[in-house]
């Protein structure tokens, strides 16, 4: 799960296997593989979880807070991203979700 500055991942493994499971995953982070089909499912979930969350009174009351936030501080910024903020606004400026 993503939370405001960091993200948490789980994964089971014996600890047999710990040093080849930590090198394989650790891949994902030193070399990730943005596909353009990779890129467009990141891009569904992650609308998919905004959309979610426009309704969830806890985020709007979170938002709300950040509104109060001093002008150029980083609390102001959104907590989250869709698919407008990550691909439509880029796009326009001439930037590319995966570069």
């Amino acid at each position: 799960f993503t939370q405001e500055s960091d993200t948490t991942y789980f994964f089971d493994i014996s600890p047999a296997g710990f040093q080849e499971a930590l090198v394989r995953w650790s891949a994902f982070f030193k070399s990730p593989l943005f596909s353009a089909s990779a890129v467009g499912r990141e891009l569904n979930a992650i609308e998919s979880e905004d959309a979610k969350n426009r309704q969830n009174d806890g985020f709007r009351l979170s938002q709300l807070q950040k509104s109060f936030a001093a002008e150029g501080h980083p609390q102001r910024h959104f907590g989250t991203g869709n698919r407008q903020t990550l691909l439509v606004k880029p796009s326009e400026r001439g930037e590319s979700a995966r570069d």
